[in-house]
């Protein structure tokens, strides 16, 4: 973990850009990380799980394709890199036990898997989690029909407050991932309200089961950590059942 003195050294950068990145879960031997800020006159400003929402759709993805080219399957793939962590394991083979991932899919439904550690900032917390997403093709739409979320939050409190949290952070991150899209012409933003940025309805949410892990560590956070891995198992579903990539969001349509 770099700690605030170490960043002001490296230049202040702002390691939320580079979540689970910067700060690598997995035993990769040599690791650079470096980073670009790029000046525009757009202003912004941070949404639901920061940095984490772009740093791990990259990550996941691309953990996703090494496995896929070294024909293993992705949960072993992780399991090899996540071999010094065991409470990563033990989220890992929990969600794999609770969605059946080792047994054939339902017919027209294509699983998809993820992870990430999520550190608060300073290293004020570190949960575990571990997702399967199950979606359909529809016409060349994706439908997400089952979220299936291990996560190991520390002790937990109150079980549905986390719940709660985990739930929905999917659900925004299934609008992140499917419909969230701004565009710009002639100086201004083009939509303006719901009915051109459409948030995820009802009748779109899927069924999400939440694991939580018994723990004997202190309570962690669990208010943004389900978002990331959102992305990346969705996109790895559609790569199972399309042989097609998705490397940018939205995309609610695959062509």
């Amino acid at each position: 973990m770099i700690k605030p003195k170490a960043m002001e050294a490296a230049g202040g950068w702002d390691e939320t850009m580079l979540d689970a990145i910067y700060d690598l879960a997995y035993a990769v031997p040599n690791l650079t990380v470096d980073n670009v800020n790029v000046k525009q006159p757009i202003p912004v400003s941070f949404m639901r799980s920061v940095g984490s929402t772009s740093a791990v759709f990259f990550l996941e993805s691309f953990v996703n394709e090494l496995a896929d080219a070294a024909n293993i399957d992705p949960y072993l793939y992780r399991r090899h890199l996540l071999a010094h962590d065991p409470l990563a394991l033990a989220v890992l083979d929990r969600v794999v036990e609770a969605s059946e991932w080792n047994k054939p899919a339902p017919r027209d439904i294509h699983r998809g898997l993820a992870f990430n550690l999520y550190t608060g900032r300073g290293g004020a917390f570190k949960t575990y989690v571990a997702q399967v997403v199950e979606i359909e093709m529809v016409k060349g739409q994706i439908a997400v029909r089952r979220v299936i979320c291990a996560v190991d939050t520390g002790t937990v409190i109150n079980p549905g407050l986390v719940k709660a949290n985990i739930e929905g952070g999917i659900g925004f991150a299934l609008t992140n991932t499917l419909k969230s899209e701004i565009t710009f012409a002639n100086g201004g933003v083009e939509q303006s309200n719901f009915h051109d940025y459409p948030l995820l309805g009802l009748s779109e949410m899927p069924r999400i089961e939440v694991v939580l892990m018994d723990s004997d560590r202190p309570p962690q956070g669990c208010g943004e950590v389900s978002l990331a891995p959102v992305a990346p198992a969705v996109a790895h579903a559609v790569f199972r059942a399309t042989s097609k990539r998705l490397r940018a969001m939205p995309f609610a349509q695959v062509k």
